[in-house]
């Protein structure tokens, strides 16, 4: 009865061991982990430091089955362009997660929401569920972990019954490539998913732009119609509470996008240095727009063309005027280069010759007027110039010191004086003229 008895209080002691919560470790590694999964992925990998297309592949996924699309070698700079094509008529769920929900997917944990936080453990922007037909859509990766797509034809058991949960066999093609507009700012460029009567500020961090920048703001619609605004932090909060005044910048927002749209923008002085926020908006109200009334999904691109317009201040003088011998000092540096635009300074100073760099430094040994250019050159090989004149003052008084007299001596009538000018100037004797009685 002993030897029972012990059994018993064994199997009870498993039973109450609790089980590590893996779905909360985004960063499992496969090795540590063992499958209890009454299923599995058929799996393959494929490598993203390619030239141009990352996947080009078709596959059949049997009802009950899934096929793990491995993504590996990621920078987390990439931008995807994905092509799905599906059934037209039975629907499958493309779903795109990390290695660590992987195998919490795998390992028939929840996968879909972190239970504690709320917050999506899947990537909820490109992950398609219920998908039929064919879709578009582009994705900026956002870490440098590997991603798996995940082609689901079942009812997963910790699906929580969201999806299409199978029925039957489905035939479906993937086509992965990077992203080939060869745009140099680009800030954003991602899709974003949003349920009915539903918002959300599409930008992380707030934009910065500098005034005369040309922004492009374009969205690409792959299901519903939205509008895309943009606000400032005094809009956004009109905005967010229904509060009476202006709710979003006009000139930079697109109302009931249901095709490819875009705006173009040039930064006026008004928004400048401002912190700006793109919204992307599902809803009827406040601000009128798309009814709200279905899921949409859009790809948000912003495409920034960065002003050139060089900047000279003199940070040694308070005017263009300097005296002989003086030393000034130009500065480049409140050249607008908010997006790192700017690749070289070369300034052209008359007298002098070529100088690099923000700062420059001049001195000029003769009065006159001299010119001063400054060129930029923008990382894509873009140049704008600009030129100012300073003008070189002799002001200083000439020295001078006669040599042979005295002041107020006398001289005897018919005696040879011999004079000299001891003469000293800054810069330089044009020539010295004798006064005698008023006649030279």
């Amino acid at each position: 009865m002993r030897q029972t008895s012990l059994v018993v209080l064994i199997i009870i002691a498993l039973l109450l061991t609790p089980i590590a919560p893996t779905y909360l470790k985004t960063d499992l590694n496969s090795k540590n982990i063992n499958g209890r999964s009454s299923f599995e992925c058929s799996e393959f990998t494929y490598t993203v430091n390619v030239p141009d297309v990352i996947l080009d592949a078709a596959f059949t996924i049997n009802d009950g089955d899934c096929t793990a699309l491995k993504l590996e070698g990621i920078t987390g700079n990439e931008i995807f362009d994905i092509n799905i094509v599906a059934n037209d008529t039975h629907a499958i769920d493309s779903l795109m997660m990390d290695s660590g929900v992987y195998y919490s997917y795998w390992n028939e944990q929840p996968y879909h929401i972190n239970p504690l936080s709320g917050s999506y453990l899947i990537e909820r922007n490109p992950s398609m569920e219920n998908l039929t037909g064919s879709i578009e859509y582009t994705w900026s990766v956002p870490s440098n972990e590997d991603f798996i797509l995940v082609l689901d034809n079942m009812r997963h058991p910790a699906d929580e019954g969201r999806g299409a949960g199978g029925g039957n066999s489905i035939s479906v093609s993937v086509v992965i490539t990077l992203d080939s507009e060869n745009w140099l700012w680009k800030p954003y460029d991602s899709i974003i998913q949003l349920e009915p009567e539903t918002n959300q500020i599409f930008n992380d961090e707030p934009l910065y732009f500098d005034e005369g920048d040309a922004v492009t703001i374009r969205s690409t619609p792959t299901f519903g119609n939205s509008d895309v605004y943009l606000m400032t932090d005094e809009q956004y909060g009109l905005y967010s509470t229904g509060s009476p005044g202006t709710w979003h910048i006009a000139d930079a927002s697109m109302l009931s996008i249901s095709s490819n749209n875009q705006i173009d923008w040039t930064i006026p002085s008004e928004y400048a240095n401002t912190p700006l926020h793109i919204v992307v908006d599902n809803q009827a109200t406040p601000a009128g727009g798309g009814s709200g009334t279905t899921n949409m999904a859009t790809t948000i691109a912003v495409l920034v063309n960065p002003i050139l317009s060089p900047s000279i201040e003199i940070t040694s003088h308070n005017s263009t005027e300097i005296q002989l011998e003086d030393s000034i000092q130009f500065d480049a540096s409140a050249t607008p280069n908010r997006w790192q635009q700017i690749s070289n300074y070369e300034w052209n100073i008359s007298g002098i010759g070529f100088l690099s760099g923000t700062i420059a430094n001049a001195k000029w040994d003769s009065p006159g007027e001299y010119d001063i250019e400054l060129e930029i050159t923008r990382i894509d090989g873009q140049k704008q110039t600009k030129l100012i004149s300073i003008s070189v003052l002799d002001s200083t008084i000439p020295n001078l010191k006669v040599i042979g007299i005295s002041d107020g001596a006398y001289v005897e009538q018919s005696s040879n004086l011999i004079l000299t000018c001891d003469c000293s100037d800054n810069h330089e004797i044009d020539n010295i003229d004798w006064i005698w009685d008023t006649n030279i």
